[in-house]
Parts: structure tokens; C-alpha cells; sequence
């Protein structure tokens, strides 16, 4: 009877083993479940606020209608322009011709401003994905350099001094509003 009541026990020692060995293996299972999920969670969470950054950097950099955007920001390649025109630029100053500098607006090999020049001639490119108008205080913008009806570069109006403007040897009195054209001679005087 003692033998009997060993095995039994020894039995019930084993069951208890793989039940408990069972427990374990279950608890391990639904651990792995439960970081799959979390796994598939941090995922989704990093996938959508990555979206919605995504989104809210796209609407937040576009320029609403009637609004332009900030062009010595933007980089434009040539290829796939919805525009591509080219006015011509001179500023004299007290009688002797400005330098336009050569590459204005190019700040790298792989960025243009959509308003840039390549070489000294005072040829303007304006290139764009987008079609619309360009105005001259976008170049000068892109230049660094200042321009409206009483300044010019760091020429400014007094009772000896004035600004005029032409396009195509027509006086123009909208200075840096100009909207420019392909093939536009405009010339900007200091005297």
C-alpha cells in the first residue's frame, strides 16, 4: 500500500511539474503575443505621427492662394519646370555698370533658387515647377541685397540722388513689384 501511495504520489508530483511547466510555457507565449503587439503598436504609432508630421510640414511649407512662398528656401533642378524664362538685369550706379555676380541664388550643385543667375551678364533665371509670377524683390530677395524706389544695393534717394526704372526702354514705376517677363531688359538707374 505504501508503494501504491508512493506512486501516486509520484504521479501527482509529475503532473504537477508539466502542469506547472505548462503554466510557464503559456505565460511565455502570451508575453511574446503581448510584445508582438506592442511591437506592432510602437510601429503603427511611429507610421502615423510620421504621416501626420509628414502632412503637417507639407501644408505648413505651402504657400496659400494669393500668398507666395519664402523662394530662398525653395531648390529647383533643371527638368520638369512648369516655367523657365529669362529677363535681363541692369543696375547702373552714378553712370558705371553693377556686377550681377555669376551663380546668385545657386548656394549648392544640387539647389537653385527658382530666381538665379550662372554668369556676369545680368541674365535672370527664373525656373519653376509652378507657374507664376515672378517679381523683381524675389531676386533681389535671393541676392541678399536690398531694392524699392529709395534704395538700390546700399544706394539710397536724397535731394542729388533718385532711382529710375525701365522695361524694354519704357519707364516703370513699380520698382520691386515688378512682375517679370521672358526676354524683359530691365534696368534699374542711381544717379
Amino acid at each position: 500500500m505504501q508503494e501504491n501511495q508512493n506512486e501516486l504520489q509520484s504521479q501527482k508530483s509529475d503532473y504537477e511539474l508539466r502542469r506547472e511547466q505548462k503554466l510557464a510555457e503559456q505565460k511565455q507565449l502570451a508575453r511574446k503575443r503581448l510584445l508582438k503587439r506592442i511591437g506592432k503598436v510602437a510601429l503603427m504609432i511611429v507610421l502615423v505621427g510620421g504621416s501626420i508630421g509628414s502632412l503637417v510640414w507639407f501644408f505648413a511649407t505651402q504657400s496659400k492662394p494669393g500668398e507666395v512662398a519664402d523662394i530662398t528656401k525653395q531648390c529647383v533642378q533643371h527638368g520638369r519646370l512648369g516655367m523657365h524664362i529669362h529677363p535681363v538685369l541692369r543696375i547702373v550706379i552714378n553712370s558705371k555698370d553693377e556686377v550681377i555676380p555669376a551663380n546668385t541664388g545657386i548656394p549648392s550643385p544640387s539647389c537653385m533658387r527658382p530666381v538665379h543667375t550662372h554668369d556676369t551678364t545680368g541674365t535672370l533665371h527664373i525656373e519653376s515647377k509652378e507657374i507664376r509670377d515672378f517679381r523683381l524683390k524675389e531676386f533681389f530677395a535671393v541676392w541678399g541685397k536690398p531694392f524699392n524706389r529709395e534704395q538700390i544695393l546700399d544706394y539710397k534717394i536724397d535731394e542729388k540722388h533718385h532711382i529710375r526704372m525701365t522695361v524694354n526702354g519704357i519707364e516703370n514705376n513699380e520698382f520691386e513689384n515688378y512682375h517679370m517677363k521672358d526676354k524683359d531688359k530691365i534696368e534699374i538707374r542711381y544717379e
